[in-house]
């Protein structure tokens, strides 16, 4: 089993889930049409997201921006993708050569080659070197992706961020950051968007709007019950908050009508997260899935 599927948006976030409900029985509908984001035509540097901070009023808190600068590689199906046959349960979503991911920049705790491979309902596989996708950095089914790496900063009023307390000009500055960052790399943010999104990444922050899955994933891992509110209402939400910062986002993937790719609404997205540590020691069994 592959850790554990909370609701999301609407439903119950901690609420654990069988894992077989990302992938119904019967299939979908057809994924509604969905906007794909812009890929970056490059990737911003750290001493340019600190120019920006300071345009924006935010040069006081230069070592916070960067700090919370995280380097991500976007995943983009190329412009002839069309839907492929909907994927089967041994079958995986996305393939990736981890050797491309290093040469891109700065891959993290991930490993420095061999192919990673994410599936619909079980946990990801890693196959090291020198095992490789052909000359292709990323696969989707039968469909190449590109691949582009892109710096990104949270969300104002996630959790990273909500530990940094800033006020509400600093936190209106702190989104105005997030969009001229976005613009500098030639792409937009998803809350900019007024159409579903399609947006696929490896590493950096998700694309959601609730910002509190790290603290989940902390507090389900020591066994604390979440029912109907959210995580950071919980009379033991303060334990869990240092742990909290030490849970990374392995990927996420959208519902795509390009790649056939639907979880069970229009403009779903599936998070897969790892502690810190799993990540480093390649305990990809340990990954935990939200959808939402």
């Amino acid at each position: 089993m592959m850790g554990q599927v909370a609701r999301g948006a609407g439903e119950l976030v901690g609420q654990a889930l069988p894992l077989d409900a990302i992938t119904p029985d019967e299939p979908p509908e057809a994924p509604a049409e969905s906007w794909p984001v812009p890929a970056p035509s490059r990737c911003a540097t750290l001493d340019e997201a600190c120019a920006l901070a300071d345009q924006v009023g935010l040069g006081s808190h230069e070592d916070t921006v960067l700090a919370a600068c995280r380097w991500s590689l976007r995943l983009s199906p190329s412009d002839d993708a069309h839907a492929p046959p909907r994927v089967s349960d041994s079958s995986s979503v996305v393939e990736i050569d981890l050797t491309w991911v290093a040469a891109l920049g700065e891959s993290g705790l991930l490993p420095d080659g061999g192919v990673l491979r994410l599936y619909p309902i079980s946990a990801p596989e890693w196959a090291p070197s020198p095992e490789t996708l052909g000359g292709s950095p990323a696969l989707a089914g039968d469909h190449q992706l590109e691949v582009a790496p892109e710096l990104v900063l949270p969300r104002a009023w996630s959790d990273a961020v909500g530990r940094l307390a800033l006020d509400t000009d600093e936190l209106e500055a702190w989104e105005a950051l997030r969009h001229r960052l976005a613009e500098l790399q030639s792409t937009v943010t998803f809350d900019a968007a007024t159409e579903p999104t399609a947006l696929h990444r490896l590493l950096g922050y998700p694309e959601e709007r609730r910002g509190d899955m790290p603290l989940v994933c902390e507090m389900l891992a020591h066994g604390v019950e979440l029912g109907d509110e959210p995580a950071a209402a919980h009379p033991r939400a303060r334990e869990f908050e240092a742990g909290a910062a030490r849970w990374l986002l392995l990927a996420q993937l959208s519902a795509d009508s390009r790649l056939g790719w639907s979880w069970g609404a229009d403009d779903a997205r599936l998070y897969l997260w790892m502690h810190e540590a799993d990540l480093s020691a390649r305990r990809f069994e340990n990954v935990r899935v939200f959808r939402q």
